[in-house]
């Protein structure tokens, strides 16, 4: 239709649609529009809403969803038609070709190696006794109490039996009743009133009481607790007055000639733990202590072993806390962690063996130890071999390394170590690291 919105159709038999491009009405209002609307200054607003209920227009201010749909399509479809656009620098398209991995040739030597571990225990005695009463009765006397230092043989309560004291009463009266009638028996017979027979009869009776009484002193004895061996005395249960039946604990006793230091540590850790010479031991007050021997236990776990380091009789007293340390310098032959690599449950290197040209051949080694400059070599190596490995900066973790990858003639890389060879380096059928 001339001199109309180039945007809007009219249909025959419809009335022309008013210019929307003065009042800024229509599907797509601009936002300065919407806001007019929102305010209600608009004239506009009624014709809009009018709009609104036709068929063929969408008021998306009612249905935001599909305005957000819309929006996310178009953004789609421009994301779609960049993407053959994005590339390389250069606008191939083509990944850059990965650089080639740094290696470098070292010569193995034996190093001096420092070994350091610690270990953390506490001082306590390994052997402890249990008193028990021997039998039952009660509690006279409580002489030793716990904390107290006791010594071998000395007394650390006395008990009394039910009828003890009163037996002992008994035969202590009959005694000297006895006593008594063998004198007037031996008057009687030294004046000619009594034969021989009633005076040894007489002195038999008193013998037997007075053997009687022997025995009973035994067992008043047995009711007599002594200390076992010299030690601190602990976990009294019983005070004056107090019935015990027999084979009842009463205390305990610390063995002071069973002083030491109880560990659990790993069942590869012993070798270290049995060179008493280079084990340090200091409490938690600065004192240091000295191992008399080690006595190893395996029944706690197949992997950890209790470990108990009996120390001298030095004075040491009292539970503390101890540390353990062993320190000593060892020779070893030790690979870098970048020049071993594994092939299932075996470990091996790349050596570089002599001749013309040099050659690559992989060696199974067999290892130790770990440590924070290598991993110690039992077997396989010997100072003065030369090994491949990663150039640290490059790989400083290390690689499983595949030897049927690629071969090593590409050139390395700097190192401060022997640089391998560049050319005529043949692989001896195992391969070579790249």
């Amino acid at each position: 239709m001339d001199g109309g919105d180039p945007g809007i159709r009219a249909t025959a038999g419809s009335p022309t649609p008013p210019d929307r491009t003065e009042t800024g009405d229509g599907p797509f209002p601009s936002a300065l529009e919407r806001a007019r609307r929102r305010s209600g200054a608009h004239p506009g607003l009624a014709r809009a809403g009018r709009n609104a209920m036709r068929p063929d227009r969408v008021d998306y201010r009612e249905n935001p969803r599909r305005l957000f749909r819309a929006t996310g399509a178009l953004v789609l479809l421009g994301t779609v038609a960049l993407l053959p656009a994005c590339g390389s620098g250069d606008g191939d398209g083509s990944p850059e070709d990965p650089r080639p991995t740094a290696v470098s040739v070292l010569t193995l030597e034996v190093q001096e190696v420092e070994l350091e571990r610690h270990w953390t225990g506490r001082m306590e005695p390994l052997r402890t006794l249990s008193v028990q009463a021997p039998q039952e009765g009660r509690v006279a006397h409580v002489v030793a109490r716990d904390g107290d230092q006791v010594h071998s043989g000395e007394v650390l309560l006395q008990l009394e039996g039910p009828d003890l004291q009163a037996r002992r009463s008994v035969l202590e009266e009959r005694r000297i009743q006895l006593v008594e009638e063998l004198a007037r028996w031996r008057r009687l017979g030294e004046a000619g009133a009594a034969g021989p027979g009633e005076v040894a009869a007489a002195n038999l009776r008193l013998l037997e009481v007075q053997e009687e009484a022997a025995a009973l002193d035994a067992t008043v004895e047995t009711y007599v607790i002594r200390s076992p061996v010299s030690g601190q005395v602990y976990g009294s249960t019983v005070s004056p007055g107090s019935n015990v039946g027999a084979g009842q604990i009463l205390l305990g006793v610390d063995d002071e000639s069973s002083m030491g230091v109880r560990l659990v540590v790993a069942a590869s850790e012993t070798e270290f733990l049995e060179r008493l010479d280079r084990l340090i031991l200091r409490d938690d007050r600065g004192n240091e202590l000295s191992v008399d021997r080690i006595a190893f236990a395996s029944d706690l776990h197949p992997s950890f072993v209790r470990a108990d380091l009996y120390l001298h009789e030095n004075g040491a007293r009292g539970r503390r806390g101890v540390t353990v340390t062993y320190l000593a310098s060892e020779q070893l032959l030790l690979v870098p962690w970048t020049a071993v690599a594994s092939d299932g449950d075996r470990n091996w290197v790349a050596r570089v063996a002599d001749g013309d040209p040099p050659t690559v051949e992989r060696v199974a080694v067999e290892l130790g130890r770990a440590h924070p400059d290598g991993i110690e070599v039992l077997g396989g190596l010997v100072p003065g071999d030369r090994v491949i490995r990663y150039e640290p900066r490059s790989h400083p973790e290390g690689r499983q390394i595949d030897p049927r990858e690629g071969d090593a003639t590409s050139p390395p890389e700097s190192s401060t170590e022997e640089s391998p060879p560049s050319t005529g380096m043949a692989s001896t059928g195992e391969g070579a690291e790249r």
